[in-house]
């Protein structure tokens, strides 16, 4: 769920206020807001958002303060607070008046939105998106693609001329492709909640990739400093089959022709099924 500061003696003012951009970065707007003291610290909580988690799993998640009325993706990315205003007491000691509520009697809380790096998963950017139809939200996705060369058997080509077969092995090119999602801010180390899925390849069609041609190679997580305390990035690696509608349950018969294999006496393949989407659920914001 979004952040909501109407619960907060707030007003807006009018010196500070102001709107920026650049081609680069976009839009950048600084907006001060006069609060009451006591409430100042419990603001800056809330327009920031605040991700939490009290299992492995099941992650409650807040996105930032956005930017009202305004079709730039802005949300709140940092703050400052400055003390305004004194309730006419003197400080006791070297620590009084730090203290919500203590010397000062109001605050200005200025708060700096931009668009988040996670924000391409706003329905307006849905062509960013490896599967339009189904976005993830707050889920940077990108794609490495490489072409690669695969050795072949003997025999697997046969000459156009006269349709005699090419002696020994070769090379031929293919292309290798890894979808990545980074997944930050998660409240939780998530080694537990995605070890299951590791090498397994997907039930169902996903990421617009057809069912059993994505396999789950790894995760990688990367302990991330917020203002409210310590959270995981995490980066989801997902490797797809050179040929379409090839699973990683095929390999190839001698002829070079793709074949679904199982392991000799039982029906076990040498991938396991699993449907990823339940990840997804776990990790991606239902709204931001």
């Amino acid at each position: 769920m979004p952040a909501d500061i109407s619960e907060f003696n707030y007003k807006v003012l009018a010196n500070g206020y102001r709107v920026t951009g650049d081609a680069q970065s976009g839009y950048r707007a600084v907006v001060p807001y006069l609060l009451p003291w006591n409430e100042a610290f419990a603001f800056a909580d809330e327009i920031m958002g605040l991700n939490t988690a009290t299992t492995i799993g099941s992650i409650t998640f807040k996105a930032p303060y956005r930017f009202p009325d305004a079709a730039a993706n802005l949300y709140v990315q940092s703050f400052e607070i400055e003390p305004s205003g004194a309730d006419g007491s003197e400080p006791g000691d070297a620590d009084h008046g730090l203290a919500p509520g203590e010397f000062f009697t109001h605050a200005i809380v200025r708060a700096t939105f931009a668009t988040p790096s996670w924000a391409n998963a706003a329905t307006e950017n849905e062509l960013h998106q490896l599967d339009p139809d189904n976005p993830l939200t707050v889920c940077r996705q990108s794609v490495r693609a490489a072409g690669k060369m695969e050795t072949l058997k003997a025999g697997h080509y046969v000459y156009v001329s006269d349709g005699k077969k090419v002696d020994g092995d070769f090379a031929v090119p293919t292309c290798e492709s890894v979808l990545e999602l980074e997944f930050p801010q998660i409240p939780f180390l998530p080694w537990q909640l995605i070890r299951p899925y590791i090498n397994k390849i997907n039930s169902d069609e996903i990421l617009g990739v057809g069912a059993g041609e994505l396999l789950l190679e790894g995760m990688t997580t990367r302990v991330e400093a917020t203002t409210t305390g310590m959270s995981q990035m995490i980066v989801l690696s997902f490797a797809v089959t050179p040929t379409p509608g090839v699973t990683w349950n095929h390999l190839p018969r001698p002829d070079g022709t793709p074949a679904l294999v199982k392991r000799a006496g039982s029906s076990d393949r040498i991938f396991g099924e699993a449907d990823f989407t339940e990840i997804f659920d776990e990790l991606a914001r239902a709204e931001a």
